[in-house]
């Protein structure tokens, strides 16, 4: 499983990932209208990352550079792709278009498990927040964990991209920060990445500490 914990395995939020594959053209009048897409620019982007975080002046980003994306810094593999310890944007756009922002997928099914101790939490409060440079870009969703310990976001109506289902558990694909308040256990966040690619690394879990 990879980690995006913030305090070692006391409070996890465990995700598993689905996804809903969306035509990039629209076909023959008896196919669903394709989903929108967010309209995101990945070099813009990777140009903000890189201003905001870039600390010594190489116009790349190292491993400690991207810890406050720790969605990104935990996926470094993924985007350092020449191995070298230094993301460049060219690099950054890379991964963002070809995986998180790919456009033949508009919407992602998302699905947690909020355990405590190794087990499950009931009435958490999970909310993906898109992170500051994808603000109004994406919308924010929430899920209320069950008994079980489920979670299944869900967007506002108001907010669902053009032509997508209002379905719990269905997600634009993105950067998102991921806060949990259960109780007795504060409200924690860290970084998660929504995306196909997310699946090869294994189930996120995301470790929340413990009161």
């Amino acid at each position: 499983m990879r980690h995006l914990g913030i305090q070692p395995h006391l409070f996890t939020a465990l995700c598993a990932i689905a996804t809903l594959g969306v035509p990039a053209l629209s076909g023959c009048s008896s196919r669903p209208a394709p989903i929108e897409r967010a309209d995101v620019d990945v070099g813009a982007l990777a140009d903000a990352w890189i201003a905001r975080l870039d600390g010594d002046g190489s116009a790349t980003l190292n491993k400690n550079e991207l810890a406050e994306i720790a969605a990104v810094e935990q996926s470094m593999g993924s985007y350092d792709q020449d191995g070298n310890g230094q993301v460049t944007a060219e690099e950054i756009v890379a991964r963002l278009e070809s995986e998180v922002f790919n456009p033949r997928l508009a919407f992602m099914q998302y699905k947690c498990i909020v355990q405590q101790n190794g087990k499950p939490i009931a009435n958490a409060e999970v909310q993906f927040t898109p992170i500051d440079e994808l603000t109004g870009k994406l919308p924010i969703a929430k899920g209320t964990s069950n008994a079980q310990g489920l979670v299944q976001p869900v967007v506002s109506p108001d907010d669902l991209p053009k032509n997508a289902p209002n379905l719990p558990g269905f997600m634009v694909p993105g950067i998102y920060v991921i806060s949990v308040a259960a109780p007795s256990s504060g409200s924690p966040s860290t970084t998660v990445e929504i995306s196909p690619g997310a699946i090869q690394q294994g189930v996120p879990v995301v470790s929340l500490p413990a009161k």
